[in-house]
């Protein structure tokens, strides 16, 4: 059996392309190239991303495998971008990374693995895969503190048939101490947690920078109605002057501490007496 393993770079997946090797099958790394330095802020530092597909490579060589870069720009601008962008301009919260592995490592990827002859593709993800009655279920992973299965709830049968997850009987230390043990360049790089096209957070000033538009000030609204703050607040907060502590059950200011953190809170008359003026709600019943 063979098995085209996704490497991006990091620990986990060269601990799996190392595990799926022990476990007798041939392999070989593959990495995507899904967006360029030009997608990310002016001032962002652009090295990670040659760095990451150099550390790929540099695994697949150490551990003797052949080693191939897609070029998928265009596809994760399509699928993963730009529908990044629609959900924000409609009042949504996108999950991109699991627009990703359906479309991307698990929908373009599996097809160039299959393509290349392989009968599997195998990642790191934290979570595990289990056939029963026929059926293949996604299941979490060992490691609670790590669990990925959330990021991969949208794959279809066909995906999960065809995609094996080495790591989800194993902890994140006892995967970091099998990189320190063989040597890998990456065992102990930190792991991502930003969203990959916006290494920064600045999710607005991506959605300026990507699309070109300005898109003007909103009102801060929590669970009893649209709120109106005072214009000294949100100047402050446009400034970037003050961090915000959200406190969902009430939403006036009450202090500013010693650390330049904004603590909302207040009561049922401050609300009644701030709200906006009515507006009408967006009809998606997702939103909240």
């Amino acid at each position: 059996k063979s098995a085209l393993i996704a490497l991006s770079g990091g620990v986990d997946s060269s601990v799996a392309a190392l595990l799926m090797q022990k476990m007798g099958y041939h392999c070989t790394g593959a990495t995507m190239r899904l967006y360029t330095g030009q997608d990310l802020a002016d001032d962002a530092d652009t090295s990670a991303l040659h760095a990451g597909a150099e550390d790929a490579r540099a695994v697949a060589t150490r551990l003797g495998m052949d080693f191939h870069v897609f070029d998928m720009k265009e596809t994760f601008a399509r699928e993963v971008m730009d529908k990044f962008v629609h959900c924000y301009e409609s009042g949504l919260t996108p999950n991109p990374c699991v627009d990703c592995n359906r479309r991307l490592k698990f929908g373009a990827l599996l097809d160039a693995a299959l393509a290349l002859g392989c009968d599997f593709i195998a990642t790191g993800h934290y979570a595990q895969i289990e056939e029963q009655n026929g059926r293949f279920i996604l299941k979490k992973a060992a490691d609670a503190a790590k669990d990925q299965s959330y990021f991969l709830y949208m794959l279809s049968q066909y995906q999960l048939a065809r995609t094996l997850l080495p790591l989800g009987e194993l902890t994140k230390d006892a995967v970091r101490q099998i990189a320190l043990e063989q040597g890998f360049v990456n065992a102990k790089k930190k792991d991502s947690q930003d969203i990959c096209f916006v290494p920064d957070g600045d999710y607005a000033a991506f959605l300026r920078r990507y699309t070109g538009k300005t898109y003007p000030e909103g009102d801060y609204l929590d669970l009893k109605g649209y709120i109106k703050l005072p214009e000294t607040v949100r100047q402050a907060i446009a400034s970037g002057e003050f961090t915000i502590e959200f406190v969902m059950d009430d939403f006036a200011v009450n202090s500013v501490d010693t650390q330049n953190i904004m603590t909302l809170t207040g009561s049922d008359a401050w609300i009644e007496a701030n709200k906006a003026a009515p507006v009408a709600k967006p009809k998606n019943d997702n939103f909240v």
